[in-house]
């Protein structure tokens, strides 16, 4: 017996233990807007087109564009179901604007800030130059139809659960959420003008330091020592993108399709 207990010990293998921390990597291309919140008294009241009863979903023409996300995370694994997760991630994200470039956009832009270029709101330019010109101009002056591109770079530090909801160690179905704080790298956005009639930039006026939370679904498959994903998931900016000081909030809105890879640690 003594001698069958040495063989055991030196010579079977260890019962195997798996890790508890893990590496992941994540890429997702994205699709980006906006909601907006806080208007100008004066336009609640009147609208910018004067005495017309408008929202600004009726006058603002914007749409949705792409973008991408990847970062790297350290998760942990709590329990057999739950782990937690910390890490860095780089953002863009981009949504469009129409707008009409005006000869008398450089102005203030009804924003109560200095601004070096301006572009007058596509709904009110059309407007004007229906009821009043008829030729094509509109704000005292001719214009030309663009499209502005507002993009913002930002790093962030995702900070949080995934849950296993259902499956095995080989296939899985797994919930994700993570609270992001996140800063502002750069941006070349046009900043929305009081009175929702012009756009104009003005860098001095946005958020450096922001915060936004994260959902999402997936589905994961291991082969081998790695674990692939892929799903979808909600990212959603709680502050404004620009400062407390201006009166108008404008809340990023990303959905996204993350891939990503998780390998055990040693």
């Amino acid at each position: 017996m003594n001698w069958l207990h040495d063989y055991a010990l030196n010579t079977l293998p260890p019962s195997s233990r798996r890790g508890r921390t893990y590496f992941q990597l994540t890429l997702a291309p994205t699709l980006n807007y906006r909601s907006f919140d806080g208007v100008d008294p004066s336009f609640e009241k009147m609208g910018p087109l004067g005495g017309f009863s408008v929202t600004p979903g009726q006058i603002l023409n914007h749409s949705t564009a792409f973008g991408f996300e990847f970062g790297g995370s350290i998760l942990y694994r709590l329990t057999r179901n739950l782990s937690v997760k910390g890490g860095l991630q780089f953002n863009f994200a981009r949504y469009k604007i129409t707008a009409f470039a005006s000869a008398s956009a450089n102005s203030q832009a009804g924003m109560n800030l200095n601004s070096y270029l301006g572009y007058v709101v596509d709904s009110i330019a059309r407007g004007i130059s229906i009821a009043q010109r008829g030729n094509g101009s509109a704000a005292g002056g001719p214009v030309t139809i663009e499209t502005l591109n507002n993009d913002y770079y930002t790093l962030s530090a995702p900070i949080g659960l995934e849950l296993r909801v259902l499956g095995n160690e080989r296939l899985q179905f797994n919930l994700g959420a993570t609270v992001q704080p996140s800063y502002l790298l750069g941006t070349t956005s046009y900043m929305l003008s009081t009175d929702m009639t012009k756009y104009s930039k003005n860098p001095n006026s946005y958020r450096k330091w922001n915060i936004s939370g994260g959902i999402e679904a997936f589905l994961s498959y291991r082969t081998g020592n790695i674990r692939w994903q892929i799903g979808p998931e909600f990212r959603y900016q709680f502050l404004s993108t620009y400062t407390s000081q201006y009166p108008i909030s404008e809340n990023l809105k990303t959905y996204g399709l993350k891939i990503g890879l998780t390998k055990m640690l040693p």
